[in-house]
């Protein structure tokens, strides 16, 4: 089965500033490290300036995790848990084309779009729940 990989963009709300998404990407990473889903790198978006102390430039609230399909719903998991610790917290995940995101909406509602992304995402569990339609 090939490694499937999540694209994680994190947002702290209109409030907060650049430390402060910092800190809590860094938060949401140790989190997803903790519970072994799979590989956490922070997203990197290219070299950065001439002259500069860095030697790329890293994208603030964005993480890549690299894991098998069957980890997913655990990364779901655990990110949802992150979004909920606080007001104003959400989180996009990405995989291919399909884009989950993740907000202050009620546990119903949250649970039935996690499962319908999940189904779309990963291969035995779509196929299992198919019913057929597109």
């Amino acid at each position: 089965m090939e490694p499937a990989r999540i694209r994680i963009t994190a947002d702290t709300g209109p409030e907060s500033d650049a430390r402060e998404l910092q800190d809590a990407t860094r938060q949401l990473r140790q989190m997803l490290l903790a519970n072994r889903v799979g590989r956490v790198d922070l997203e990197h978006s290219g070299e950065a300036p001439a002259g500069s102390k860095a030697a790329d430039l890293v994208t603030v609230g964005a993480l890549v995790v690299v894991l098998g399909p069957p980890m997913i719903k655990g990364a779901v998991d655990i990110v949802n848990a992150w979004a909920n610790r606080r007001a104003g917290r959400s989180a996009k995940m990405t995989v291919g084309e399909h884009t989950l995101e993740l907000t202050g909406v009620t546990s119903a509602q949250t649970q039935a779009v996690i499962d319908e992304f999940l189904r779309r995402t990963d291969p035995e569990r779509g196929e299992a729940a198919d019913d057929g339609e597109a």
